[in-house]
This record gives C-alpha cells, structure tokens and sequence, in this order.
C-alpha cells in the first residue's frame, strides 16, 4: 500500500464520496494504471482551460473553471439567470444578492488560486522537484478546493432558508436542465 495524495475531483469520482476532511485530503490505496489515467486527466482539464484562453488570448472561462475546480453544483447561476421564474419576494432577492456579492469575490479568487497553483504544480513536477514539493503544493490546492466546496454548501443552506420548498425545488430542477 502506498499514500497518494489526489484531487479532491478524482476522490469524488474514484470513490463517490468524499465526506472528512482526512479523506478528502489523502487516500490510502495501491497505485493502478486507472487510478493514474484518472489523475492525469484531470490535470490536462484544468490545462485545456487555462491553455485554450492562453492561446486565443481571451480570459478563461470562469464557470468552466469553477467546474473544474470542484463539482459541487452551482445554485446561484439559477437565480442569477433565472430568477424571475422563481417568483422571488424583495426581501428573498435582496437576501440572496447580498449572499452572492459576499462570496462571489472570494470564490472567484480561490478558482484562479487554484488554476495558478496547478499551473505551478505542473511546472515543478517538470523540474523534477521533490515528491515532498510536489506534495505541499497538492495540499494546498485541496485546501483551496475544500475552501471553494465548504462556500458552495454554505450558500446552499442559506438558498434553501431563503427560499420556500416549491421555489428550491424550482432551482433544482432549473439546474439539472441548464447542466
């Protein structure tokens, strides 16, 4: 057995969940041939984003960098995009928007933490740094993930305070229609 440490993606997909911090942060298993191609595809998502930008000189994408980031849903497009079909009172569009302004700026700055730092993590391991280099900047970017995954939940619960059970129901549905 050898300790591997993995984006918090390819723990998700690997394993279906991904529900402590310890799991999230590292998995025990035995290193396969799938386990690697996994890995590495998620790697070259995050450089075709940043990449295809690059080349046609045009700014990354922020929502297919805040997916690749992390796939925990985001519920805030619905009501951004959507929020006249949700019948929203005053009071719950100015709630939700000041929930949006307050994490929209954070979020925002952890995606392209993230996609520098994988960035970086690539190049070292192209400069052959040390396992243990590498390591520390793999952590870093989990923290960052766990950062992005903990706002994205936090702004679920208090969408779904907001809003009645017909209106969240709305954007759940909203949601799986847009994606």
């Amino acid at each position: 057995m050898k300790k591997i440490i993995i984006p918090l993606t390819v723990v998700v997909l690997l394993s279906g969940c991904a529900t402590t911090l310890d799991t999230a942060k590292s998995v025990t298993s035995k290193v396969a041939d799938t386990g690697k191609s996994v890995a590495a595809k998620t790697v070259d998502a995050g450089k075709a984003v940043t990449q295809k930008a690059e080349s046609s000189n045009q700014k990354p994408d922020m929502m297919a960098m805040l997916t690749h980031t992390n796939p925990v849903p985001n519920y805030m497009q619905v009501v951004v995009k959507h929020g006249e079909d949700l019948n929203l009172s005053a009071d719950q569009s100015s709630q939700l928007a000041k929930w949006r302004e307050k994490a929209h700026e954070k979020s925002h700055g952890l995606v392209k933490q993230i996609i520098e730092s994988e960035k970086a993590l690539y190049q070292a391991s192209m400069e052959n740094k040390s396992r243990a280099e590498i390591s520390e900047m793999a952590q870093s970017i989990m923290e960052k993930r766990l950062a992005i995954i903990d706002g994205k939940t936090r702004g679920r619960d208090n969408m779904k305070r907001i809003l009645d059970d017909k209106q969240w129901a709305k954007v759940i549905n909203i949601y799986k229609d847009m994606n």
